[in-house]
């Protein structure tokens, strides 16, 4: 399945509200039951909704406070790249510049999320 801007724009946007929701619910809308994840290119993915979910839960939590701005920098086919820019104001200060990678699948969901992380703090 070929997507589009728009429907990858959509993606993140709703990858962002789960994830600003600090819950697990509402994952089966963003991954494929088989989906591989990594949310780190130094370690391997996690592999499947039961994986993605148990991580997730550990490292989101509704006391977070943060913005997000997203920019689609390239979709071709099935695939697109996205930049973004994650300010975290609570519970500390800290800012994260991402690369996303995805794959999708014919339904819309991600099939293959990869995401390329960078922080100041990284050079300090």
């Amino acid at each position: 399945m070929a997507i589009d801007r728009a429907a990858v724009s959509a993606w993140i946007a709703s990858y962002e509200a789960v994830w600003r929701s600090g819950r697990s619910e509402g994952l089966e809308a963003l991954f494929t039951p088989g989906a591989a994840y990594g949310p780190t290119p130094s370690a391997p993915p996690l592999r499947g909704l039961a994986e993605i979910r148990a991580w997730w839960e550990a490292q989101t939590s509704p006391a977070e406070r943060w913005r997000m701005e997203a920019e689609v920098v390239a979709v071709d086919g099935d695939r697109a790249v996205a930049r973004l820019d994650v300010r975290y104001t609570a519970p500390a200060e800290r800012r994260y510049q991402d690369l996303w990678l995805m794959r999708f699948a014919p339904d819309g969901r991600c099939a293959e999320f990869e995401e390329w992380y960078w922080s100041p703090e990284f050079d300090a």
